[in-house]
């Protein structure tokens, strides 16, 4: 090994010679997927939002603060109308926030008992539900205890909310009028348990009776709640049991992950969607994925697989025909991802950090507080920064129509060799009216989810520019063009990939996304390196845990005496570390990575054991 880093940095890049590759040309690539973003807020305040809901048609939405002042804000879809409802005048948590499918009643809750309904201008405001009647006549009536957002019914006539209390008799659902009127309880904890476990529940203490997720369909007549007691006598923290109720019909619709909001349910009350928990035989551990879970007849179908044991839920909510919904999961695993039950695919939403980070100051894919309209078409959330921005999101199969708008998209030749040895013209003519494009990126993406940025070879990023220089046509003539896009990442699986091209015009509020068809990534006829193992008994291991957060750990094994060299290189080919130099023995050896002050994101570690020399990718998350 005379020359280690010049050896490593070319393995990385693999700037590797190839002795000739065929190559398939194709015609314009199919444009599957957009969506158009538009911020839509531009109030005042640095009051954290901490709650919020899209109306089922999509022409309103509600949303609360908290910390420096605990309020509650309405306002239109296209960012009109800003109207402060209520302002409790405290500090402290905000509230969860409801609203009906026509966006003109509202309904939110302070979680240790006060529920409000309004209309969505902040007339006819009620406070509801203030006091509980006690089954014990010798003590006074209870205050609520809410754990979870309650939920309105789509006309907006009532509202259903759950109970916790010490008392199994008092904790529940109840149902109240959005009037004030009308107080009933649904049911009770004792009859819940009564009824799918057989047991009384009287033993039981309030705080485990109801947690996780509570939903209703359109009208109220079918829910569906989740209660850990049970697994938590078997030991099981991880797990929770999801019950449908039905009118008086109490049913067990399986186990689910715990989190936050779990699981939910359509308009109609006959489809679920619910993160699960399960062993994977592969790996020898438990994972976590999403599934559509039918009542009635079908199985259930999975659209999800593989988050790792910390990818819980944040965010669950299906549309309303439920074959298509809106997920999160928290820790990083999932950013706010589109899920289709009857192509049993998913799009991440928010996967283009390249055009949101540098010149808005944040990173897209750390977006929360996702909802969606009954129609699938529109979706609000929450991007990170101060003040907080709100995000609407429009659904759509092309940018034929969107601003900015997308296409004349070409890839030319659609094949490239995985070892960088071939090249391609990429380029898509961008234009937004009067107003000029500040930005333009594309990312590979697979499965539905984004894996690497650029596939390019001259620049960083993934940046496009329409200036005439590092490759581009022409200058100032609407078409972004790059004609050194080769394939530079060496774990690249292969197999065919959509391209994901995003536009930003110079607002900085409008951004438009389209998902193309698409990408073969080939293996060359021939190179100077195999991406196998070179002899028998060199082996890289897989990095444990991955993805991590401060320390992973690195096996790997050598047959015979040897030089090995172990790397760590970040997406840009930039070497972060030396985790190993120097000759071993045969056997068996272990290294710890400590990922320190890192970013979040995709790295790369590469092991040269004498002639030998293996790749493999691994995660920080923060």
């Amino acid at each position: 090994m005379n020359n280690p880093k010049l050896t490593f940095q070319h393995l990385f890049l693999l700037v590797l010679i190839s002795l000739g590759i065929s190559i398939t040309s194709y015609g314009q690539p199919e444009q599957f997927f957009s969506v158009e973003y538009r911020q839509i807020s531009s109030f005042p305040t640095d009051y954290g939002i901490v709650s919020m809901k899209i109306s089922g048609d999509g022409s309103r939405i509600i949303f609360s603060t908290g910390g420096a002042a605990i309020k509650v804000f309405t306002m239109n879809i296209d960012g009109s109308g800003l109207k402060e409802i209520y302002n409790f005048e405290g500090t402290g948590f905000g509230p969860f926030v409801d609203i009906n499918g026509t966006g003109d009643k509202v309904t939110w809750c302070i979680g240790y008992g006060e529920i409000f309904t309004a209309n969505a201008d902040g007339s006819a405001l009620e406070e509801v539900a203030t006091l509980l009647p006690n089954p014990d006549t010798n003590f006074g009536d209870l205050e609520p205890v809410i754990p979870l957002p309650p939920r309105i019914t789509e006309d907006g006539t009532q509202v259903f909310f759950i109970n916790m209390d010490r008392d199994p008799r008092v904790s529940g659902v109840w149902r109240i009028n959005t009037d004030g009127s009308g107080l009933t309880q649904e049911f009770n904890y004792l009859k819940m348990a009564s009824n799918v476990f057989g047991a009384d529940g009287t033993e039981y203490s309030y705080n485990t009776a109801f947690t996780d997720g509570f939903d209703i369909n359109g009208d109220g007549s079918r829910m569906i709640l989740g209660t850990k007691i049970f697994k938590l006598q078997e030991g099981d923290l991880d797990r929770g049991d999801a019950i449908v109720v039905d009118g008086t019909e109490f049913y067990e619709a399986g186990e689910y992950a715990v989190g936050w909001q779990p699981f939910c349910t359509n308009r109609g009350g006959d489809q679920f969607m619910m993160f699960r928990r399960g062993y994977n035989e592969e790996i020898q551990f438990d994972e976590i994925n999403v599934y559509f879970v039918p009542i009635g007849t079908g199985d259930p179908i999975k659209v999800i697989g593989g988050l790792d044991i910390f990818g819980t839920s944040t965010w669950t909510q299906i549309a309303a025909g439920g074959s298509r919904g809106i997920v999160h999961a928290g820790n990083g695993r999932m950013p706010i991802t589109f899920v289709d039950r009857n192509s049993r695919s998913r799009n991440d939403l928010v996967s283009i950090d390249g055009i949101s980070n540098a010149p808005l100051g944040y990173r897209f894919s750390n977006s929360y507080l996702p909802s969606m309209d009954v129609n699938a078409d529109r979706f609000i959330f929450l991007a990170p920064s101060a003040p907080p921005q709100i995000w609407v999101g429009k659904i759509g199969t092309s940018a034929l129509s969107t601003l900015p708008k997308i296409s004349n998209i070409k890839f030319e030749p659609s094949s490239l060799a995985v070892d960088g040895s071939t090249m391609s013209t990429f380029e898509a003519e961008v234009t937004n009216l009067d107003k000029t494009i500040h930005t333009v990126t594309f990312d590979a993406i697979k499965d539905g989810v984004f894996q690497f940025r650029g596939l390019t070879a001259d620049f960083p990023g993934g940046m496009l520019y329409d200036d005439g220089t590092v490759g581009d046509k022409s200058a100032s003539d609407h078409f972004f063009t790059n004609n050194t896009v080769r394939v530079d990442l060496p774990e690249t699986p292969i197999g065919t990939y959509s391209v994901r091209i995003a536009a930003m015009n110079e607002t900085l509020r409008e951004i438009t996304m389209v998902d193309v068809d698409s990408v073969n990534i080939v293996e060359p006829a021939t190179s100077v390196y195999s991406r196998q193992d070179n002899e028998p008994g060199f082996h890289l291991h897989q990095n444990y845990p991955n993805p991590f957060q401060s320390t992973s750990s690195i096996i790997y094994e050598i047959p015979q005496e040897c030089y090995v060299d172990i790397r760590v290189f970040d997406v840009m080919g930039q070497e972060i570390t030396t985790l190993v130099s120097s000759k071993k023995g045969p056997g068996q050896y272990s290294v710890d990575f400590i990922s320190k002050d890192l970013p979040g994101g995709v790295y790369f570690y590469v092991m040269r054991a004498g002639d030998n020399i293996q790749v493999r990718k691994l995660q920080v998350f923060h």
